[in-house]
């Protein structure tokens, strides 16, 4: 896959999170998920129902926010992206990263999202 497809399949995913039914955000990650997908945040694990379960209470904790996608790196399967979340006033409390793996045919195949950094832990 080229950046720029890579770019798109991800933009499609955070723009799902803005989806106001389930059934749309069901549609929306059926064109970009493989079936086997893992899903891993710091609050969900699994697989696709994870990631729609997240969505729903995302949806419920800030209603009118989005995610808006700062840069990308990728090579060979993988990609690391930055994400802004961006609320529904405009103002943006948190940045953090995504990691996805990619099949072959172009669909992502896991997501492990990394929440805000924070400073070096103490001893």
């Amino acid at each position: 896959m080229t950046k720029q497809q890579i770019w798109n399949l991800y933009e499609t995913y955070a723009e799902a999170w803005k989806l106001a039914s389930s059934e749309e955000r069901e549609q929306a990650l059926a064109q970009i998920i493989d079936d086997s997908i893992q899903y891993l945040t710091p609050e969900f694990q699994g697989g696709r129902e994870a990631i729609l379960n997240d969505m729903e209470s995302f949806r419920k904790k800030f209603p009118g926010a989005h995610f808006a996608v700062e840069d990308m790196s990728s090579h060979h399967d993988v990609a690391l992206f930055t994400w802004a979340l961006v609320l529904a006033d405009g103002s943006v409390p948190a940045k953090g990263h995504d990691s996805l793996r990619l099949s072959p045919e172009g669909k992502i195949v896991s997501i492990t999202t990394f929440p805000p950094s924070g400073p070096k832990p103490l001893p």
